[in-house]
């Protein structure tokens, strides 16, 4: 499902890294930069590396700040500029609205696979039991077997903990998500599951963008492919 509604927003944005251990040479990584994402579209950023993809999705989380520009995410109704907001402002969006799928799992040590994918959902409300269920949905979906549950992810395989992360992630059911390169560890099987569940959001309306190289990941899930040097003046 496509619609006109814009969940995504950016606008003009600019970022530049100082180089401290080249004597604060300056590095330009998007110049001028604008995206829209609406309702329902799944965009895929293209480009060399270096070109800025990166760069741009963590724009969108809020991990980069830009130098000039807007980042308007649709977040409880309303558009919320992330260059302008608030650090608890975003981290209610990411909270409720915003989804980042990384190539890293990133959690509490010692905390249980079920504990650490049902958390999101706990977060915004839920039930502790309606999560658990929903978190054990996931995993069984994507091959984490049951009696792995118990245990904290660092004891698993790369691939393992990729699937554990987006479970995580897609457990919640946000209306916006960022995927950067989510099928990359992944044998074919787990990663039909990922596109599957890529187009079972979008299909909810999720807004996605995504990096993906894989050929047959991309193919499948793209709405839209976005050169990155096509969305303001190149780096």
């Amino acid at each position: 499902m496509t619609n006109s509604l814009p969940m995504i927003d950016v606008r003009d944005i600019s970022k530049t890294f100082r180089l401290h251990l080249r004597g604060g040479a300056e590095l330009p990584v998007l110049r001028a930069a604008s995206l829209q994402v609406a309702a329902g579209e799944c965009v895929t950023l293209h480009g060399a590396s270096g070109s800025g993809k990166s760069t741009l999705l963590r724009s969108l989380y809020g991990t980069y700040r830009p130098q000039q520009g807007h980042v308007r995410l649709r977040h409880r109704g309303e558009m919320v500029d992330l260059v302008t907001a608030l650090p608890r402002q975003i981290l209610d969006v990411r909270r409720y609205t915003l989804g980042y799928v990384t190539q890293f799992l990133r959690v509490v040590p010692r905390v249980s696979t079920l504990d650490i994918v049902a958390e999101p959902l706990m977060t915004q409300g839920n039930d502790e039991a309606e999560a658990r269920r929903r978190a054990g949905e996931l995993l069984e979906r994507l091959g984490i077997a049951g009696k792995l549950w118990d245990l904290p992810p660092a004891t698993f395989s790369g691939g393992e903990q990729q699937r554990v992360n987006i479970a995580r992630v897609f457990a919640a059911e946000y209306p916006i998500l960022l995927l950067d390169e989510p099928t990359a560890s992944l044998d074919e099987a787990n990663a039909q599951t990922v596109i599957e569940l890529i187009k079972d959001a979008r299909s909810r309306g999720t807004a996605i963008v995504a990096i993906v190289h894989e050929p047959v990941t991309r193919a499948a899930i793209t709405t839209r492919l976005v050169p990155v040097a096509e969305l303001g003046e190149a780096a």
